[in-house]
């Protein structure tokens, strides 16, 4: 970690009176995770802290310490006394951006992040591409400043360590995750509650859900590739939400055997498809990038294609 810029940016908080905290518009551990540890830390400065979110936060979530204070209502952004905006996990800045210039005075912009896909939108970047995750990002950064986090605070951090290696299975585990993770856990974070809550204790219905992905796999064997996809009348019939499927692809590529790529396709809630991609060896976030709202990582990324649907079609999906 740069520590120059780590200091720039502690110094900027240490002296702002009023701090907007924002989440990525895709809610996972990783965003949560980040934002929330340095918001305990602030509050443990006195510092007056608004936690925006962009979309509604899932329940598996609701056991972080200071998941009650994240606001969802965009008047907040209004606050004249808002002098520095803080963002986590937000590869993609357009809604930063937006949320930026509705905060009266346009208050100076500091971004963490670990996406390779970071245009640095930032008025001052703490973008480490080789990171596991944001959490680890916020991690060295309170390293760099000398700042000891409390138990609250390290337990938000390491879910976001966490959801990024798929608990140290992925190939975003490196050397230095697992030294995150130790760290953490020597200051109290609660490992077996974010074990438990997040990766376990999975209801009948997301277990059926998962179920029919299983049905549908498809294998192209010319492109070392499965895909497979679920439909909205599938969420809506067994009462499930999108959430339900965070960490599936990982699963997936994990599991396979003689498979370099795992592509899955879901129809959203606002008439969109979604896609999640990974894979051991190639680069996905260029087949993402492809997209006006994709990309990603190397080995894991995601797309999205608005005002369209899932048609399934002899064993196979097509997007129309």
């Amino acid at each position: 970690m740069d520590k120059v810029r780590s200091r720039q940016a502690w110094e900027k908080m240490q002296v702002a009176r009023h701090i907007l905290l924002v989440n990525d518009v895709r809610i996972d551990g990783d965003t949560l995770g980040s934002s929330l540890g340095l918001h305990h830390v602030l509050r443990t400065l006195g510092k007056r802290v608004t936690h925006f979110s962009p979309m509604p936060i899932p329940a598996s979530y609701d056991f972080l310490p200071g998941r009650e204070r994240i606001v969802f209502d965009e008047t907040v952004l209004k606050d004249s006394s808002i002098d520095l905006m803080l963002s986590f996990d937000c590869g993609d800045g357009t809604h930063v951006i937006a949320a930026q210039g509705k905060v009266p005075g346009k208050p100076f912009l500091i971004s963490f992040d670990h996406h390779v896909s970071n245009s640095m939108y930032g008025d001052l970047n703490l973008v480490l591409t080789e990171a596991s995750s944001t959490a680890e990002v916020v991690w060295r950064f309170l390293k760099a400043v000398g700042h000891r986090p409390d138990h609250d605070a390290a337990t938000a951090i390491l879910t976001g360590v966490c959801t990024d290696t798929d608990i140290f299975k992925n190939l975003s585990t490196n050397v230095a995750a697992f030294q995150a993770a130790s760290e953490l856990t020597l200051l109290g974070a609660r490992v077996h509650d974010v074990e438990r809550h997040l990766f376990s204790n999975k209801p009948v219905s997301v277990l059926k859900l998962w179920g029919r992905i299983l049905e549908r796999l498809h294998r192209h064997p010319e492109h070392d590739l499965v895909t497979s996809y679920i439909l909205r009348a599938d969420f809506d019939e067994l009462g499930c939400i999108e959430n339900d499927l965070e960490g599936l692809v990982n699963l997936l590529i994990s599991l396979m055997r003689d498979v370099d790529t795992v592509i899955l396709l879901r129809e959203t809630q606002d008439g969109g498809v979604k896609g999640s991609l990974r894979t051991l060896s190639g680069n996905v976030a260029r087949m993402g990038e492809w997209f006006p709202t994709g990309g990603g990582h190397k080995k894991a990324a995601g797309l999205y294609v608005p005002n369209t649907r899932l048609r399934p079609c002899q064993g196979r999906v097509e997007v129309v």
